[in-house]
């Protein structure tokens, strides 16, 4: 027979009455499941009137308090025994539906939550010392501690971890004020060994090395002399990791000197890695900003570090090893960052090598106006290769017998362009590629030059 709507509430109610007491009393297993059964019989009862009932306001509301009133009277007790019990709802469902250990009612104090003090009977000892001795599992009794602890509230527990943090806190500060400052220094952990803190370089180089890091489209070119090096340029982003491992693995903790020709991304992008990774002595850079991100993590890197990048003035000379190098650009300021590229040429016995930057033809030709020495046995071509940069007189200039272009394989700005590659061939000077032979690597012992692979013999342009 199908039950009336009446019925199903009374039922309901009496089902939620039976399922609170039985899980106010602690049978969780007992009194959860007709609770469950009270919401799921209302849930099932429910009808909404229809709107053209006479009376629908009326009705409506005997509608809500006939169909939801247990089901919430039902959840607000589910929560309030969580609440009350203390327990995760993972462990609240576990307490109802797992079957109790055999032992547990014996070995547990029964615990009157309905009784008026809603207390926990603790022995006398306990309750002075409420840490006893239980690392092996005995009592102060001798006899086996037994690892079944009766019910607290949550309060309770919180109350007790903080009485015990202010006691320890309180111990750990009288300890601590009878220790001198060395002794306390010798409680504190040992920093690891970082980078700005590196011991001295290990590179085993006698003479001159250059290596041409193959980065893709943009440059980072390592030189070591004895034991010093110095990185022009730190690649496109991405790299931070490749150019730590390389020169980790050449024994540099320490450079000399960090220049970043411009701040394009694709010779900075990677400099805030190696400004973080590496101690640096000083730092080149020129006098020109630019609204990047790249450019952003460049200087705060700098800033974290404590290091102030200067431009110096072009005709100074600093010393690497026993090489040395001058700093013949930029010379005026532009407006384009290219042709604010610090250009330097560096000597090493009586060999002597170029290194471009991206500078474009108008600051050759300022370059070209200063009238400094510009020859040289190796160029590093400007801009990748660009027909912006390499003019004949500027190349003329330099008179170089090798050349080395740093760009990336099928760039998107087909570098190195075919009419710099033509002034390259007919000069008669022999070419080297990242873009087809990889990392490049000289070696120089003041007088000789050698390369890590043959020159290319392609002259194919990137378009």
């Amino acid at each position: 027979m199908k039950l009336t709507k009446t019925f199903c509430l009374i039922l309901a109610g009496l089902l939620w009455v039976l399922g609170l007491y039985l899980c106010i009393t602690g049978s969780f297993r007992a009194g959860i499941p007709p609770i469950i059964a009270a919401m799921l019989i209302m849930s099932a009862s429910r009808k909404t009137p229809h709107k053209s009932e006479k009376s629908y306001v009326k009705k409506g509301l005997w509608y809500v308090v006939r169909n939801y009133t247990v089901i919430l009277l039902c959840l607000a007790s589910l929560v309030g025994i969580l609440y009350r019990n203390g327990s995760t709802p993972a462990e609240w469902l576990k307490n109802a539906f797992v079957k109790e250990e055999s032992t547990s009612a014996s070995s547990n104090p029964a615990v009157d939550h309905g009784s008026s003090t809603e207390s926990i009977q603790l022995s006398e000892e306990t309750q002075k010392d409420p840490t006893p001795n239980t690392a092996n599992g005995i009592g102060d009794s001798g006899t086996e501690a037994n690892l079944s602890l009766p019910h607290i509230p949550w309060k309770e527990y919180w109350d007790r971890y903080e009485d015990f943090t202010e006691s320890y806190a309180k111990q750990q500060k009288q300890a601590l004020e009878g220790l001198s400052d060395t002794e306390l220094s010798s409680l504190l952990p040992v920093q690891p060994e970082t980078g700005n803190e590196a011991a001295e370089n290990d590179t085993g180089v006698s003479g001159l090395e250059i290596h041409f890091l193959d980065v893709g489209q943009g440059d980072c070119t390592l030189v070591m002399c004895g034991n010093e090096a110095m990185l022009i340029d730190a690649a496109p982003d991405n790299n931070g990791t490749k150019i730590q491992s390389y020169l980790t693995k050449r024994g540099i903790h320490k450079l000399r000197y960090l220049i970043l020709t411009h701040p394009d991304a694709d010779h900075i992008g990677s400099a805030d890695v190696v400004i973080s990774k590496f101690q640096i002595d000083q730092v080149f850079m020129p006098d020109y900003e630019k609204d990047t991100y790249t450019y952003r993590d460049t200087i705060k890197a700098l800033d974290t570090q404590g290091h102030k990048p200067c431009m110096p003035q072009p005709g100074s000379r600093f010393p690497l090893g026993d090489a040395s190098f001058i700093v013949l650009a930029p010379i005026t300021p532009a407006e384009d960052p290219n042709n604010n590229s610090i250009v330097i040429k560096l000597t090493y016995g009586e060999r002597s090598f170029l290194f471009s930057g991206d500078a474009e033809e108008p600051e050759e030709t300022s370059i070209l106006a200063s009238e400094c020495d510009l020859s040289a046995d190796v160029l590093k071509v400007g801009h990748h290769g660009s027909k912006t940069s390499t003019s004949q007189d500027y190349l003329s200039a330099i008179d170089p017998t090798y050349a080395v272009i740093s760009c990336g394989a099928g760039n998107e700005y087909h570098h190195p362009h075919g009419s710099t590659l033509n002034k390259l061939r007919e000069a008669g000077i022999q070419l080297f590629r990242t873009d087809e032979q990889g990392t490049i690597t000289i070696t120089c012992d003041g007088e000789t030059i050698t390369f890590n692979c043959a020159p290319s013999e392609t002259w194919q342009s990137g378009s």
